[in-house]
C-alpha cells in the first residue's frame, strides 16, 4: 500500500501509473501517502461499480426528472435479446403481411445474407445506440434521404434513375457505333471482340449487367483502372481512341464518374432500405419495454447523460449529487460507452 510503501518503490509505481519521475520529490511522494489514505478513510468506504450500475442509481434516485419509471426494472442481456426477438417477428410478420412494404423485408434478407430474424437483430442491435440517435435526428424517409446522401456524396435521386443515365439515356450510341464500325473494319481479333462488347452493352436490357460488363473497358483483370487500352495500335487517332484512351477519353470520364455516383447511390438506398426497417423493429423494442417499465443497458447510459446535461433540472442535479461525490476514478475510460 502506498502509505507505508518506501520511496523508491512508490516512485517507481507512480512513473508506471503517470509516466512521470517523483525520484527525490518528497512532497510529491507525500501527497500519493496523504491521497491514498483519505481514500481508505472515506465514510462508507469507496463504491466501486460500473458505469451501468452508476447510472441505474441516479435514475432511481432521481426518476421523475429522468422521465424514467419509478422502480423500472434493469434488464440483462438474456432480457434484451428475449425482447429484441419478439420485436423483430413482430415487425417483420407486418411488413410481410404488407405487399406494398414486402419488398423492404426481402431487401434486408439480402443484404443480410438470407440469416432472416437472427440476422436481422444482429445488425441492429449491433448499432442501436447510434440508430437511437440518427432515427431522432432524421425522423422521416425523406430526412434520412438527403442525410446519407450528404454523408456519402450521392446524387439526390434513385440509385435506378443514375444507372439509367449511366448505361441508357446518357449512353453515347452514336459514336459507339461508330467506333463499332472502326474496330471492325481496322482492328485485330481483339478489337472486334472489343467491338462486340459494346454492341451487347448498347442492346443491354439489364442495366447492373451491362455495367459490370461495360467495366471491362475501364478496368483491367485485377480491377485497377487500365494504363494500356482495350485495343490495339491500330485504332489510334480514331473515334475509338478519342473515347476509350486511358486517362483522357471523353467515354473513360464519363463512366469512371458516373459510377462513382452510381455506387453511392446503391449504398445510400441499401442504407435507407435498412433504416426503414431498423426504425419498425426499434419501435416495437421501445414499445416491449414501455410496457414492462424496463431499461437496456443503453437506455440507462442515455437517460442519464440527458439527465446530466439537459437543460432545466441538470443544474439542480448535478448539485444534489455532488455532496456525495467528491471523486471519480475511471479505469479502462477506452472501453466505456461514446454516450
Amino acid at each position: 500500500a502506498w502509505s507505508v510503501m518506501g520511496n523508491d518503490e512508490l516512485a517507481r509505481d507512480l512513473k508506471e501509473l503517470q509516466g512521470m519521475d517523483y525520484s527525490g520529490d518528497g512532497e510529491a511522494l507525500k501527497a500519493a501517502r496523504a491521497l491514498f489514505a483519505k481514500a481508505l478513510e472515506t465514510p462508507g468506504g469507496l463504491r466501486i461499480e460500473t458505469l451501468h450500475a452508476f447510472a441505474g442509481r441516479v435514475l432511481r434516485r432521481f426518476p421523475l426528472e429522468a422521465r424514467v419509471p419509478p422502480g423500472f426494472k434493469e434488464l440483462d442481456e438474456a432480457d434484451n435479446k428475449a425482447l429484441w426477438t419478439k420485436a423483430a417477428r413482430k415487425s417483420f410478420d407486418k411488413l410481410k403481411a404488407n405487399p406494398h412494404r414486402w419488398p423492404l423485408f426481402a431487401e434486408l434478407m439480402k443484404e443480410i445474407g438470407g440469416k432472416r430474424y437472427d440476422g436481422a437483430i444482429e445488425v441492429i442491435t449491433g448499432s442501436a445506440s447510434k440508430l437511437h440517435r440518427f432515427l431522432h435526428d432524421a425522423r422521416t424517409p425523406e430526412r434520412r434521404f438527403e442525410a446519407i446522401s450528404t454523408t456519402l456524396a450521392a446524387p439526390l435521386v434513385p440509385a435506378g434513375e443514375v444507372l439509367r443515365e449511366l448505361m441508357d439515356t446518357g449512353l453515347p450510341r452514336q459514336e459507339l457505333s461508330a467506333a463499332i464500325n472502326e474496330l471492325r473494319a481496322l482492328g485485330s481479333t481483339n478489337d472486334i471482340k472489343f467491338s462486340d462488347r459494346l454492341l451487347s452493352v448498347m442492346d443491354a436490357a439489364d442495366l447492373k449487367a451491362a455495367m459490370e460488363d461495360y467495366r471491362k473497358a475501364f478496368y483491367d483483370s485485377n480491377g485497377n483502372q487500365r494504363e494500356k487500352p482495350p485495343y490495339t495500335k491500330k485504332l489510334h487517332g480514331t473515334i475509338v481512341e478519342d473515347l476509350f484512351a486511358p486517362g483522357t477519353g471523353r467515354e473513360v470520364d464519363r463512366f469512371l464518374r458516373l459510377e462513382n455516383d452510381v455506387k453511392a447511390a446503391l449504398l445510400r438506398d441499401r442504407t435507407v432500405t435498412l433504416l426503414e426497417i431498423a426504425a419498425d423493429v426499434m419501435a416495437e423494442h421501445d414499445h416491449e419495454k414501455r410496457i414492462r417499465a424496463g431499461l437496456d443497458f443503453d437506455d440507462l447510459i442515455a437517460n442519464t447523460r440527458d439527465l446530466l446535461t439537459g437543460p432545466g433540472l441538470a443544474e439542480w442535479v448535478l448539485y444534489k449529487l455532488d455532496g456525495g461525490i467528491s471523486h471519480v476514478l475511471l479505469d479502462e475510460a477506452q472501453d466505456t460507452s461514446p454516450d
